[in-house]
């Protein structure tokens, strides 16, 4: 068999400064010692070559040197023109990742080229463990070319906004718009990338109002999609929306883990292997995907254990920081172990006492109903905890449900109870969080009942007024769709 070299073919609109080291390029002959990559990149030969002039070659770069020094080196094997990205593996097996690859070169290349353009980016992700790797992976990449394009102004081109709601909040849509009213006045609206969220009717306002004002829209997200007619709700809103969930996949492949596949792509980010088992373990992430990152994790000293202190304290800066700009995840998740083991010892003794305290209310004032295949408890979580400490109502159900289910023989649901919602984790066999909401919806749509989230976990809304017709609606539904016969 022949071998065929891989090229990449130069848009029209990159500059040297997009140009990676050792990677094959698509030529054009100039001269005996100089080869065109497009119209603004021109290269000199180490070796000249005496091809006529417009010849097609494979060049490989070997050295670049700002503002307009690039050497290049003849490739004679026979070569085919790749698309960007497509010649790249990632850091794992995956026929989902695999699926997903033309989508994900697609959205590199919309970030590569809003870069060149000069166009400003904001990342908008869910302010979680998950959430934050996604975003922190792909702002590594991004920055990395803003430096070369815009060197210490970087600030004005990008911008990442982490947000509590689990989507695009309306007012989040308004916030990112009232920032960005002078650059859309200069024909230059923005890119938004939603991040862990995005996919569901609760973000299609949100959406529909920045794309109304001009703005680009990648939507990187792990969650089920709300579908009608058979296609995503806000597929008419993204220009590129990536989602397991729309190849056949699930929930399993987290946001961080995608986040960190695309950066590679972007800008072959580096020393970022370890971070989709950290988003993995956070997120309850299981599967082939899954253990091949741990895998990854393992090899530079990070266990399932550590991870999941990691992954507790990054939570709890995350609350804290809320809405501010800070770069203190960032930090923490690319300091080094032996720092990342100091920063664990000095919150993990205090995050335990303040899980154990959660334990012994919810244990005093839960309600458990036994059925006959299965448990339900039911907590009023906001009313066993303190206003604005860590941890909130989310993160609470997560460690009642952790904590029941090791005492419970039977499968369990845990369900917290707010004025207006619910949050609930389960591991019924079968149950699926998302398909009941659907049929509660239908059956009450005076509640109007909204929400969901992963198949065994999430949080639905509702007026308040109907809280108990809920309550009681739910039980009903697990009563006749999760009773053995």
């Amino acid at each position: 068999m022949v071998k065929m070299t891989q090229v990449i073919e130069l848009k029209p609109y990159q500059r040297i400064s997009d140009l990676r080291l050792n990677q094959n390029y698509l030529g054009n002959v100039l001269s005996e010692s100089l080869v065109a990559l497009n119209t603004s990149v021109i290269g000199k030969l180490t070796k000249p070559t005496k091809l006529e002039k417009d010849s097609k070659v494979a060049v490989k770069v070997t050295k670049v040197s700002l503002p307009y020094n690039v050497e290049l080196e003849m490739i004679s094997d026979p070569f085919n023109v790749v698309e960007e990205g497509s010649a790249q593996r990632f850091l794992i097996e995956s026929e989902i990742l695999e699926k997903l690859k033309p989508l994900m070169i697609k959205a590199a290349e919309l970030i590569k080229k809003s870069i060149s353009q000069s166009r400003p980016i904001i990342l908008r992700h869910h302010a979680d463990c998950d959430g934050y790797i996604c975003a922190i992976a792909i702002e590594t990449a991004i920055k990395s070319l803003l430096a070369r394009k815009h060197r210490d102004s970087i600030w004005h081109y990008y911008k990442r906004n982490p947000t509590k709601t689990p989507y695009y909040d309306y007012a989040d849509a308004i916030r990112d718009l009232t920032t960005s009213l002078g650059d859309i006045k200069n024909q230059k609206p923005p890119l938004l990338i939603l991040i862990d969220n995005g996919s569901t009717q609760e973000d299609l306002l949100a959406l529909k109002k920045v794309v109304q004002f001009g703005f680009i829209t990648i939507v990187i997200d792990h969650h089920q999609p709300t579908i009608e007619n058979k296609k995503p709700i806000i597929e008419e809103y993204t220009h590129v929306f990536i989602n397991p969930f729309l190849i056949g996949g699930d929930n399993s492949l987290t946001a961080g883990m995608l986040g960190v596949e695309l950066s590679r792509l972007i800008n072959q980010t580096s020393d970022i292997d370890h971070l989709p088992a950290i988003a993995g373990v956070c997120d309850k992430s299981q599967g082939r995907e899954f253990d091949q990152y741990l895998k990854l994790a393992n090899k530079k000293g990070y266990t399932v254990e550590f991870i999941k202190q990691l992954g507790q304290c990054i939570d709890f800066e995350a609350f804290h920081i809320a809405h501010m700009d800070s770069g203190l995840i960032e930090e923490i998740l690319f300091t080094g172990i032996e720092q990342q083991k100091e920063y664990v010892n000095l919150l993990d003794q205090e995050l335990e006492k303040r899980k154990k305290d959660i334990i012994k209310s919810a244990e005093k004032y839960v309600k458990i109903k036994e059925m006959k295949g299965f448990k339900v408890f039911e907590v009023a979580i906001k009313e066993i905890l303190t206003i604005g400490r860590y941890p909130p109502p989310g993160k609470s159900i997560g460690i009642l449900f952790e904590h029941f289910k090791q005492k419970s023989e039977k499968p369990i649901i845990v369900m917290g109870r707010g004025r207006d919602y619910i949050t609930i984790r389960s591991n019924i066999d079968g149950f699926d969080l998302n398909k009941m909401t659907q049929e509660l919806n239908k059956k009450l749509p005076h509640t109007q009942l909204c929400g969901g989230g992963h198949n065994l976990a999430g949080t639905i809304r509702f007026v308040a007024a109907a809280k108990q017709e809920v309550l009681d609606s739910i039980t009903k539904y697990l009563s006749e769709n999760h009773e053995p016969a």
